[in-house]
């Protein structure tokens, strides 16, 4: 996986391992790969894994390679409109006492949270598991 692990990196070397990623994986080579002007907060699509509890809701991702959750209130690649769309899920999935789903128990509800934007507002598509679905009635629009 590409993406998050590089940052440790500087920009051109990101670049670099991206396009050799795109000609080992795909046989693409596109030439010199050109920056977003926004070193952060290019990310227009986001999806967020949902754990916790009910009443202390993380919606966040899974550390790499593992299912222990993450949180990712600071990632830096998401859009900022995105990020306090999740801050706002988030609070409110929590407030609401709506409960993530389990895997491992195969209960609950609130399971993923999909958000995209233009840039300013926010499409917000949940994916449930329960029906009917407290967090799909319940939760606010953003």
């Amino acid at each position: 996986m590409l993406g998050l692990p590089l940052q440790a990196l500087d920009v051109a070397a990101q670049r670099e391992l991206k396009r050799a990623a795109l000609v080992h994986r795909h046989g693409l080579d596109p030439g010199p790969l050109v920056a977003s002007p926004d070193e952060w907060g290019y990310r227009w699509s986001s999806k967020r894994v949902v754990t916790g509890t009910s009443g202390h809701v993380l919606v966040g991702s899974y550390h790499r390679g593992s299912h222990a959750p993450a949180a990712m209130d600071d990632c830096r690649v998401d859009h900022p409109a995105i990020a306090a769309a999740a801050r706002e899920l988030q609070a409110a999935a929590s407030a609401l006492a709506i409960e993530p789903y389990d895997e491992a128990a195969g209960a609950g509800d609130l399971r993923y949270a999909w958000f995209e934007t233009d840039g300013h507002d926010v499409l917000l598509t949940l994916i449930t598991a329960a029906r009917p679905s407290r967090a799909a009635e319940r939760c606010p629009r953003p």
